[in-house]
């Protein structure tokens, strides 16, 4: 079992290497988010009472694709987005400390 999450977890790190992602100190797992996501999706548009009511069977699963490769890239964009972001870094005081030791007066 170890073996095979080691190897998706490698196959994630060359997938974010080829999208030219740096994703530092961040788990590559996060990557099954936007797949998941996709996949609630479109078992909610296949099973929710009304949503495909009057659709057909066709209809019903070609809108289920959809929303699946939708939600997908819509997610992936936003992880892809995220990268080296000003707003997901430690502030430079924390990274350096503060300059003081908690004393108000300076």
């Amino acid at each position: 079992m170890s073996s095979d999450t080691a190897r998706v977890e490698a196959w994630l790190r060359l997938l974010e290497g080829r999208l030219g992602i740096d994703r530092e100190g961040r788990t590559v797992w996060v990557w099954l988010l936007p797949p998941g996501l996709g996949l609630v999706t479109a078992l909610v548009v296949l099973f929710m009472p009304g949503v495909s009511a009057d659709m057909g069977l066709f209809g019903s699963v070609a809108l289920a694709v959809f929303g699946l490769l939708a939600v997908t890239v819509i997610c992936s964009i936003y992880l892809i987005s995220f990268d080296k972001d000003h707003n997901q870094d430690a502030a430079i005081d924390e990274l350096r400390g503060s300059g003081h030791d908690g004393d108000p007066s300076g």
